[in-house]
Order: C-alpha cells, then sequence, then structure tokens
C-alpha cells in the first residue's frame, strides 16, 4: 500500500515528504491504521535534534499522538477490529506488543520505525500502543491524547497527587502543549493557584487571557509552590524552581535536558520533605488512566478544545516545524491527513 510519510532522513535537518510502500502482511500484534490527524509535539523536535545523542536509526518515521481507523489487524489482535476509531499513544498499554511495521521508499530503500510511528497516511502500529473510543470522539481533540494530555493527566493525578492538596500553589516553567494541558487539567482535578513562567509574548498572552499569574525569571524567589512542573528542560530554570519549592514541595521534571547538561542543587532540603521527580510520561497506567481521560474529555469538549492551535497538512511538516520552534503557534500544532 503506497502512503505519504514525513521522514527523518538526517539529524538537524527539514524532515522529507515521500511516498513510502507499507507492507500489509501483518505480523503478530500489529494492526493497519489510517491516519485522520496527528499532534506535532517537542518530543519530535527532540529527535529532530538529536538531543538525546547520536541517531543510529535514520532514515526513520516520527510521531507517536494521533487518532485513526483500524483498515487491518494481524490474526491474534483482539482489542481492536476493523472500522474502529482509536487514538494512538506512546506508553505502552494492554494488548500485544509488536515489532515495527515494514515500510521501503524508492529514494532511501528501508525506513525505520518503532511501535508507533504515525507521521504517515497510513501506518503500522502495535497494538498496545491503541485504545478505542467513541465513533463520534472529537478529532482534534483525539489528535492530542496520546502524549499531552495523557502525560500531563498523569503528572497531576499519579506524581503529584494534587488533588489531596487543595488550594495548592503551583508553577507551570514552560507555556507549550504539555504546560497548557497541564493549566486546564488542574482546573478540572482541583483548585491550584496556577502561576505560569514564560517569556514569550504568545504564551504570556493565552496564560493571561485564560486567568493565569504570570511571573518573571526575576520573581521566581519570591514565591514558595507546593508544585512544580517543569517542561523546559532548562537547567538554570530547575535550579531556580527547586529553590522556590516549600519545605515539602514536588518538583516533577518533565521537560528532557539536552544529554549531558547537568543541575545543581542543594541536598539539604531533600532531607526535610522537599522533592525532585522525573517524570516518565507522568506514570500512567494506560488502560486504567485514559479511559479516565477521555470521559473527562468528552464531558467538556468545548473546554479542552482551548488547547487546539494551528493545523497543517502532512507535506507542510517543516511550516509546522518551524512555527512550533518559533514559540508563535496558538495551541497544539496538529497534522492532517485529510
Amino acid at each position: 500500500m503506497k502512503s505519504l510519510a514525513a521522514i527523518l532522513v538526517e539529524s538537524r535537518q527539514p524532515l522529507q515528504v515521500l511516498e513510502i510502500d507499507v507492507d500489509e502482511n501483518l505480523l503478530s500484534g500489529q494492526v493497519l491504521v489510517e491516519m485522520e490527524m496527528a499532534g506535532l509535539c517537542g518530543s519530535q523536535i527532540g529527535e529532530i535534534d538529536a538531543i538525546k545523542g547520536e541517531d543510529k536509526h535514520l532514515p526513520h518515521l516520527l510521531g507517536h499522538e494521533g487518532i485513526g481507523r483500524v483498515l487491518k489487524i494481524a490474526s491474534d489482535v483482539s482489542r481492536v477490529r476493523v472500522g474502529d476509531r482509536v487514538v494512538a499513544h506512546w506508553m505502552k498499554g494492554f494488548g500485544k506488543s509488536a515489532n515495527s511495521g515494514n515500510y521501503l521508499s524508492d529514494k532511501l530503500g528501508k525506513v525505520n520505525s518503532g511501535q508507533i510511528a504515525i507521521f504517515s497516511e497510513v501506518s503500522v502500529v502495535s497494538e498496545d500502543r491503541l485504545t478505542v473510543v467513541a465513533k463520534d470522539f472529537d478529532v482534534e481533540i483525539g489528535a492530542i491524547v496520546g502524549c499531552a494530555l495523557l502525560t500531563s493527566y498523569g503528572v497531576l493525578q499519579n506524581e503529584l497527587e494534587i488533588e489531596k492538596v487543595d488550594p495548592a500553589k503551583v508553577l507551570i516553567a514552560g507555556f507549550g502543549g504539555i504546560g497548557e494541558s497541564l493549566s486546564l487539567l488542574a482546573r478540572k482535578i482541583s483548585s491550584p493557584d496556577i502561576y505560569v513562567l514564560d517569556k514569550r509574548p504568545t504564551a504570556v498572552a493565552k496564560a493571561r487571557e485564560v486567568g493565569l499569574n504570570v511571573i518573571s525569571v526575576e520573581e521566581i524567589s519570591n514565591h514558595q509552590f507546593a508544585f512544580i512542573v517543569d517542561t523546559t528542560g532548562m537547567p538554570r530554570l530547575i535550579e531556580l524552581a527547586y529553590e522556590s519549592l516549600s519545605t515539602s514541595g514536588v518538583l516533577s521534571l518533565v521537560g528532557v535536558s539536552p544529554k549531558g547538561e547537568k543541575i545543581s542543587i542543594d541536598p539539604m532540603p531533600l532531607h526535610y520533605g522537599r522533592r525532585i521527580i522525573g517524570s516518565f510520561g507522568g506514570s500512567v497506567d494506560v488502560d486504567r488512566d485514559l479511559p479516565r481521560l477521555i470521559n473527562l474529555l468528552s464531558e467538556h469538549t468545548s473546554y479542552f478544545k482551548n488547547l487546539v492551535g494551528e493545523q497543517f497538512r502532512l507535506v507542510d511538516i517543516n511550516k509546522a516545524i518551524s512555527l512550533f520552534r518559533q514559540g508563535s503557534n496558538q495551541g497544539r500544532i496538529l497534522l492532517s491527513f485529510g
């Protein structure tokens, strides 16, 4: 089957949008999905820039959150059926775990992928990276459930347990896709006093528009926060955030720092209750947390539509990436496969 796909051929270079051949002879646990829409997030930018080190899998596909419809399933797949509408997520849930799909390009030869890589009109996805949703589930919300919203939900519920401290003073460092998701979910889960640290004009304007307190780096030390979530991965900002925690405050590191960069902290407050959490997807249990999140999103669809930003066709993905890098996007950037 032919499919248009966005391919990372060389680190720190634009993606190439090429036609590939998708092998329809599915192996154990594989599901063939026709994509409708996907979210673009900082993880893909990190992959492109190889922030975790040399990329040994080039050329390869990208993308780990989106929504689509099941075209075909392997014989041992039981949790999804042909015709189901599914959200794709990078965290592993129940179901068969499959090897990556087989993709070929006339120009590049073999194109690598993982168990989920969905910046392609048609993708082979591992069953355990898919969850069935209602056929009328909002497509724009569905495109960003699998990373931004799911991670944020896990951070708040599983790692910070924010509903147990009410009212809580919360700082969100970095008001991008994750930061905004955190703020909207926090207001539905609890009643925190939310502060935002970001200097980008678009982010500042959006935070103020929804009634959040915006502070500068210089003002951090004037506060003590029960919870701080860093989405930036910037070592100096992490250090400042740590110093601004209350005695029993918790700092959650969601953003990934570039490989080799380190932070320097005074360990003494750790002995008196202060904590740092290195978050891995919000410690999400997909099969427990995702259905709860989907119910919440379904009940408050218009509220969460505030997260939706600009939409681009797959062929224009490099324009979308450029906008993301500028930090001037109005919300979560979506890729449309229509």
